[in-house]
């Protein structure tokens, strides 16, 4: 490196996600983040327990500090080797919606531990078989506009269309459960002192969506439940033709606890740079709350190198 980097103050942080898959070392991950100017991380979802206790060392030693965590943090042992999947707030079973709440806590106590503002979260999805039928049909919309169709056309409408009835016929059910969860959670969040920010989902049958947003706030907005958006599953969500991402950012946009920066080259992975891609950075800028966390959240180093191909 030549010089010294210019330092990257708040409100921008980096994600774990970005460097952690590939360093075996927790300080050498928290080294390469801070010698490119960030003295802020977001502790991504995937952390093993004894990363994030490496981490809190790190941090008492001065050597970074944390914006926000992306809820679960830990991710539990049973859970990264595959014996258990991950819980949902959303879920009809109470005993997973029981589960899905001790981790939220759990994830509410280390932001308390680690000095952060917010942790965000990711509601649910659609109960099975609903979710299958969605994905097999979302499948369908992008194969779709891979061969060069629009999402006006006559057999990529109808399947949205479709889609759309299958969240509306099931999504109400699922709501009681996950306003008592939601309940649970809030006051947690109350008695640590945390912003919760429920994010921007990539897929139209994840929850919650446009409306559900206002409810949950509107419930829940007193103990600190707000928005966090996602600039790249906005984009997705606006290229498939389920929402906009302009008209998601004028409604929620100035109120945002933070953000996820990320670009989108459809119909390939999105968490890319910034600049790369599709999405309308001055349209993000001229709505997003001045005041949140911007947190950028890209995929690693070995995969923006990886060339661009269907495959992928």
């Amino acid at each position: 490196m030549v010089g010294a980097a210019m330092a990257i103050s708040p409100p921008y942080s980096l994600s774990t996600s970005w460097n952690f898959p590939r360093h075996e070392s927790t300080a050498a991950a928290v080294a390469e983040i801070a010698a490119m100017g960030f003295t802020h991380v977001e502790l991504g979802s995937s952390l093993s327990p004894s990363r994030v206790e490496e981490l809190a060392r790190l941090v008492e030693a001065g050597q970074i500090a944390v914006s926000s965590l992306h809820c679960p943090v830990p991710r539990p042992e049973e859970i990264l080797r595959g014996e258990v999947r991950e819980p949902w707030l959303s879920a009809m079973d109470p005993a997973e919606r029981e589960f899905a709440v001790r981790l939220m806590c759990d994830t509410l106590d280390q932001a308390e531990r680690f000095g952060a503002g917010a942790v965000v979260l990711h509601v649910g999805r659609l109960q099975s078989p609903a979710w299958e039928e969605s994905v097999k049909r979302l499948l369908q919309v992008q194969g779709s506009l891979r061969d060069g169709l629009k999402t006006t056309d006559p057999p990529v409408a109808e399947t949205i269309s479709e889609m759309r009835w299958l969240r509306e016929d099931n999504v109400p059910d699922q709501y009681p459960g996950l306003l008592v969860a939601m309940e649970q959670v809030a006051e947690h969040a109350v008695r640590r002192g945390i912003r919760v920010g429920v994010e921007t989902r990539l897929h139209y049958m994840e929850l919650p969506f446009e409306d559900e947003y206002e409810m949950l706030f509107e419930r829940f907005g007193e103990a600190g439940i707000g928005y966090w958006h996602d600039s790249g599953h906005a984009q997705e969500l606006e290229i498939e033709g389920f929402s906009n991402h302009q008209r998601l950012l004028e409604r929620f946009g100035a109120e945002a606890i933070g953000a996820h920066l990320h670009d989108v080259i459809y119909p390939w992975p999105d968490h890319q740079p910034p600049g790369c891609g599709v999405v309308d950075w001055e349209m993000v800028a001229r709505l997003l709350n001045p005041d949140c966390w911007r947190v950028l959240e890209l995929v690693t180093i070995p995969d923006i190198n990886q060339p661009i191909t269907p495959e992928r």
